[in-house]
């Protein structure tokens, strides 16, 4: 499960462990740097980081120049030094979702679409679990990640990796698509049956059983709605088994209506997002 990232990163952490730290040193180093070129800033981390390695922080702020220095293999190692020390440290969980939000955020810097959402994935499955709110931030590169995908459905192999990335970090495997519809209805655009032909060219390397979950957003009664995702959901099953009857044995339809929103907000963006299409895979 998601505790089983947790404990390999703290695994990773505890191999840096410092035999001696001069932390002072290095917190010095930080304050002094923060306000310098990004070059300069990288080389006194790097250097707080050395002087005391048991301290997440220090791995955090490296891991961050590094980001923004396109040093991705880097700041992932850093990163994940950092979860490894706050979870080793017993840190409290807001600090733990914002470095499994960097996490996902170096992933998307880099153009690892898969990696970047199985990165989300986790990471929202520990703010719920923790009762949090992703940050800000990481709100706006999910939904910018999310537009991406409306635009170019993930490729087969990208869907592969997608999966196992997730499956690997204990989470349930599953990918959104904001599917359109006509307002109101369960009749799908032309945008939307073009969207489908490219998902169902990927859809059959989930392994198993593909649950296909209709969301819709927050306006409206709870037994509209209801009614509403579940039509959503069997439309675009049948529409699948239609185009790909290979599928068909393998499709299963759940509706959630307006239960499990992916954005809070009230703005016409945060509503048209929430209307989506979830296709969660299992062996």
């Amino acid at each position: 499960m998601l505790a089983r990232f947790i404990l390999m990163a703290y695994c990773m952490g505890t191999m840096t462990q410092a035999l001696a730290d001069d932390c002072p040193t290095a917190v010095r180093l930080t304050q002094e740097a923060d306000s310098r070129p990004l070059p300069d800033r990288l080389t006194a981390y790097q250097s707080a980081r050395a002087a005391c390695p048991s301290e997440p922080k220090m791995h955090y702020r490296e891991g961050l120049a590094l980001m923004a220095a396109s040093r991705h293999e880097e700041a992932h190692a850093a990163l994940t030094e950092a979860l490894g020390g706050v979870t080793r440290q017993s840190a409290s969980p807001a600090m733990r979702l914002d470095i499994l939000g960097r996490l996902a955020e170096n992933e998307y810097r880099r153009g690892n679409r898969p990696q970047a959402l199985s990165g989300l994935k986790i990471a929202r499955s520990f703010a719920q679990n923790n009762h949090l709110n992703l940050p800000d931030w990481l709100t706006l590169i999910q939904k910018d990640l999310d537009k991406q995908l409306d635009e170019l459905p993930l490729s087969l192999a990208e869907m592969k990796s997608s999966l196992r990335g997730m499956r690997d970090l204990g989470v349930e495997p599953a990918v959104d698509y904001r599917v359109l519809f006509d307002t109101d209805s369960d009749t799908l655009t032309p945008e939307a049956e073009q969207q489908l032909r490219h998902v169902a060219d990927s859809l059959g390397t989930g392994g198993g059983k593909i649950r296909i979950v209709g969301h819709t957003d927050l306006r409206g009664t709870a037994e509209h709605n209801q009614k509403l995702s579940e039509k959503r959901a069997l439309r675009v099953a049948t529409w699948l088994a239609g185009y790909n009857p290979s599928l068909a044995a393998s499709l299963s339809v759940l509706g959630k209506g307006m239960s499990e929103p992916k954005y809070f907000g009230d703005s016409l963006d945060d509503h048209q997002m929430n209307r989506r299409v979830e296709f969660v895979f299992s062996n």
